[in-house]
């Protein structure tokens, strides 16, 4: 796949992903919950971005590289901001270009990322495979076989929370970043936590293995012992 953009259809009033922009009757593909085959190539098109940006770049306030649940939840704190105390957000947020955010302003992106979170166009948070933008074991559950994976947007299983690295293709490097999130104590890659990872664990911290040391601060301690007991005792059942 060459191209996914975001597309605005001014005549429905419609966003949408597509995967190419062609001079054809029968277009693309469709990505969230939006109902996208009713676009014809005679359709005024406002075209939005370009290669699986997504927005990002201009809108992830909490600084995770994604559009997302996230990001609304921080919305508010730029109320107030001025171009001294927060320069990123001009002049994206002001919208009526006074040097301030103001309540008004807050209230209409609230409302655009609403819009976007709820017809499934923002990025995701990555590991949410629900959508729920609760890190937890239903996400865990939801993760598929990473063994020869290769899952384009707008095939069957496509979900941006599960694509890392944003490059509309979810394999198996995509999913070992999600694993590492949603089950931190399987050391050794097959998805449980069992006595293989607590002895694993146990050698590394022994042998005072860089890897052993969960809080980075450089030390073997008590800190790390709490830290993946932690991850054991909350560890998702592997079904």
């Amino acid at each position: 796949m060459t191209s996914v953009s975001l597309v605005y259809d001014k005549d429905s009033g419609q966003f949408c992903y597509v995967a190419s922009i062609q001079n054809t009757n029968d277009l693309y593909c469709e990505y969230g919950d939006t109902e996208c085959t009713s676009l014809e190539s005679t359709d005024t098109l406002d075209l939005v971005l370009f290669q699986g940006v997504f927005l990002a770049d201009t809108y992830d306030l909490d600084g995770d590289g994604r559009l997302n649940c996230l990001d609304l939840a921080v919305l508010p704190d730029l109320l107030g901001a001025t171009l001294a105390t927060n320069p990123e957000a001009f002049p994206v947020f002001d919208l009526d270009g006074d040097g301030v955010i103001e309540d008004f302003e807050i209230d209409y992106y609230e409302g655009a990322f609403e819009a976007l979170i709820a017809v499934g166009l923002d990025n995701g948070v990555f590991g949410d495979a629900n959508g729920d933008c609760d890190l937890d074991c239903d996400d865990f559950d939801l993760l598929p076989d990473d063994s020869d994976l290769s899952i384009e947007i707008c095939e069957p299983g496509y979900v941006m929370a599960l694509d890392y690295d944003l490059d509309l293709v979810i394999d198996s490097s995509d999913i070992a970043q999600a694993l590492a999130i949603l089950q931190p104590g399987d050391l050794d890659g097959d998805r449980d936590v069992d006595a293989t990872d607590i002895q694993t664990f146990l050698a590394w911290f022994n042998a005072q293995d860089p890897r052993a040391d969960l809080d980075g601060d450089g030390l073997f301690s008590l800190a790390d012992t709490t830290i993946f007991i932690g991850w054991v005792n909350n560890a998702c059942v592997l079904n």
